[in-house]
């Protein structure tokens, strides 16, 4: 099996820099106001909500709260000024409220659900097309991402 860091596949960087934080995972005031549409600011939720729609901004998909480092966490935390603990954002992350959220999300950054017969029929021919002209299998990954 290819290691995922020989792929396009993209993933969050554990060594992440200041710059990076600011740049990527700070939730712009038009963010900060359509979470504010969903929920109230000192809530659990809103901070969910924004830690999901800037990890999914940067990785085109979602992610578990495992998956997102603490200095992340901290600085969207931080920057819409919550005081929701780590406890508080695991309940929200095991809560019926984040999946409505990951609908509110896709409809926002307007990302379809993934259709497993036509996504994996799709990626199967990709990989066969690809495997004409590449032999190493994370350029054919690659191809298929």
């Amino acid at each position: 099996m290819v290691a995922i860091y020989q792929t396009a596949y993209p993933r969050i960087k554990s060594d992440i820099t200041e710059d990076e934080l600011g740049d990527i995972y700070t939730p712009t005031t038009e963010d900060q106001q359509w979470a504010l549409r969903h929920c109230r600011r000192s809530s659990a939720s809103f901070l969910g909500l924004l830690v999901q729609l800037k990890t999914t901004q940067r990785l085109g998909r979602f992610v578990g709260l495992g998956e997102v480092p603490k200095p992340i966490i901290a600085h969207i935390k931080n920057q819409c000024r919550s005081r929701v603990t780590l406890k508080d954002l695991k309940t929200y992350y095991t809560s019926g409220a984040k999946d409505r959220h990951v609908k509110l999300i896709r409809r926002h950054l307007n990302i379809k659900a993934y259709d497993a017969a036509k996504t994996s029929a799709l990626a199967q021919t990709w990989a066969l097309e690809a495997a004409t002209t590449k032999e190493a299998l994370p350029d054919i990954i690659n191809v298929t991402l």
